[in-house]
């Protein structure tokens, strides 16, 4: 399978040969790409939600905002994501260069923040419980985002493996340190403190395309800016905005649904032409399953590990991974890895399985399920219920590859109430809102993946447009990525100098000073020089 995607990937390089330096090249390949990956779901299989599943969302309004003609908007932010609100705290509170009344927030989606970040609140069993059928964890050594959530936002955090510490990875959690907030907390923090100092959030407001207002265009328009070129959003919702700075924080399949006169086609800089495609989407499931009786924790003593079943349905599930809560015989709330005699009970989800990559028959397996256009599907253990065939089979592997377990513990597979319901993150290649993760596969002629994603800071020139998102950054498929490259544009771009929150070292080693993914050893990414230190003597 790798060798047919890699024979993929090498004709599209070939095939940017012809297509890039054209006026909208970019863009035709880039939905030719997106496209290619869209899989047909049998139309007998798209089952209407079982349950209300807005009750375990983050909480945003029920309905969108109202199109309207935005004014006022000196920055724009078009997704709120990590890149997208880290940019806007960072130059509203920590540089103060903009008024946080002079930001406006658009978000496509009306039901959730975070793109693929997306923590479910509210859970239908244990409405205490979050589970991430997105983005979950980040590891230490990502200073970055580390230092951004631990001290810059002060939220508490645990080892992912919260027995052994196992490589450091950590999540987030209450003050307690028992449950989890979910990974979109960073997100909900630094929205809400926008908010409250009077930024503007519109949702349902889905970008259409970036138009240039010079000219002719701007006659009748008044812009907010002093000098320089003011730029046009266009929504698909019929509403608009004319502004100074705009951060794009969408994907690479966002961009691929743009009007193609936007100036990120018709301005594109000639150093960022064929950038929109150095990264490929890969396609990522996720399901947990809730049970009243958390079993693999009551019943078998296992709090972390991973298990994999190699048929259909396929499991590939951690223990560690999804929330649990245990209490004794007080109702009071104790550690997981408490004394086997002191727990009365526990709750939780597990995480049954997660794919991808290149595993493209569970892809379309599990597909095949998915409840429409959002990537949560949630299934609920009743035989009347659409989807009850997947929980059912998910439920029976669970319990046939366990049952040796139960055994050894005195029990059966019989002595386990079932699930009460299966959550189902399904990320595709084709949703331009809530696309998967990415990762770097196209290696564009005469440049490297470094100088191409330096180039997509600001992707057109003379325009105060910029991208930060994982697709595009240094780490892929991280929310480290995504703002990474917010602080490199803040640097590169806008002058803007270290967070007091990150040391010198951390600074000109993790941001500015990073090197070429493929050629390590011989391309720096920029021409920075490093400051007086031990490290880099």
């Amino acid at each position: 399978m790798k060798t047919v995607m890699n024979a993929q990937r090498a004709f599209f390089g070939l095939l940017l040969l012809f297509v890039v330096g054209s006026q909208g090249g970019d863009l035709e390949v880039l939905r030719e790409r997106v496209g290619r990956h869209s899989l047909e779901v049998p139309s007998s299989t798209k089952a209407a939600r079982v349950t209300d599943v807005n009750a375990v969302r983050s909480k945003l309004p029920e309905v969108p905002s109202p199109a309207e003609q935005v004014e006022g908007c000196k920055l724009a932010i078009v997704g709120a994501g990590y890149g997208g609100l880290y940019f806007a705290y960072r130059i509203v509170f920590d540089e103060e260069m903009v008024a946080a009344s002079d930001v406006c927030i658009f978000e496509a989606s009306t039901r959730r923040i975070g793109g693929r970040v997306y923590s479910l609140r509210n859970l239908l069993g244990d409405p205490e419980l979050v589970v991430d059928v997105g983005g979950y964890r980040y590891v230490p050594s990502q200073k970055l985002i580390a230092k951004l959530i631990e001290e810059r936002l002060g939220l508490n955090t645990r080892c992912y493996y919260p027995l052994t510490c196992e490589d450091a990875r950590r999540i987030i959690v209450d003050e307690s340190g028992l449950n989890q907030l979910g990974y979109v907390a960073p997100v909900e923090t630094m929205l809400e403190d926008l908010v409250k100092a009077g930024s503007r959030v519109f949702y349902g407001y889905k970008l259409t395309g970036v138009f240039d207002l010079s000219g002719e265009d701007a006659a009748n328009v008044e812009s907010t800016k002093t000098g320089g070129t003011p730029v046009e959003l266009k929504f698909e919702n019929g509403g608009s905005a004319v502004v100074d700075q705009v951060m794009l924080n969408i994907p690479s399949e966002a961009i691929a649904t743009l009007d193609g006169r936007s100036i990120l086609f018709q301005k594109q800089s000639k150093a960022a032409q064929g950038g929109y495609m150095i990264s490929d989407t890969l396609s990522l499931t996720k399901i947990y399953v809730e049970y009243e009786d958390a079993w693999w924790i009551t019943k078998l003593g296992l709090i972390e590990g991973t298990f994999e079943e190699p048929f259909d349905p396929k499991l590939e599930g951690r223990y560690h991974d999804g929330p649990a809560r245990c209490f004794d015989k007080n109702n009071n709330q104790i550690p997981l890895d408490s004394e086997k005699e002191m727990i009365h009970k526990c709750n939780g989800a597990l995480m049954a399985a997660y794919f991808g990559f290149d595993d493209q028959s569970q892809e379309k397996f599990y597909t095949a399920f998915k409840q429409g256009d959002d990537p949560l599907s949630i299934f609920e253990w009743d035989e009347s219920a659409d989807g009850f065939d997947l929980i059912q089979a998910v439920h029976n592997q669970l319990m046939n590859f366990h049952s040796q377990n139960f055994t050894n513990a005195g029990f059966s597979a019989a002595d386990i109430d079932p699930p009460l319901y299966l959550y189902m993150g399904n990320w595709g290649r084709e949703d331009p809102i809530a696309a998967s993760a990415h990762e770097w596969t196209l290696h564009l002629p005469g440049t490297t993946i470094a100088k191409t994603t330096k180039a997509l800071l600001r992707p057109a020139e003379g325009y105060d447009v910029f991208i930060a998102n994982e697709a595009y950054g240094v780490s892929p498929g991280w929310a480290e990525g995504s703002i990474m490259m917010a602080e490199r544009v803040l640097a590169y771009e806008l002058g803007v100098g270290k967070p007091a929150w990150l040391n010198d070292d951390q600074y000109y080693r993790d941001v500015v000073k990073d090197l070429d993914f493929f050629d390590l050893l011989t391309v720096q990414l920029y021409d920075i020089p490093l400051p007086k230190s031990n490290m880099y003597s």
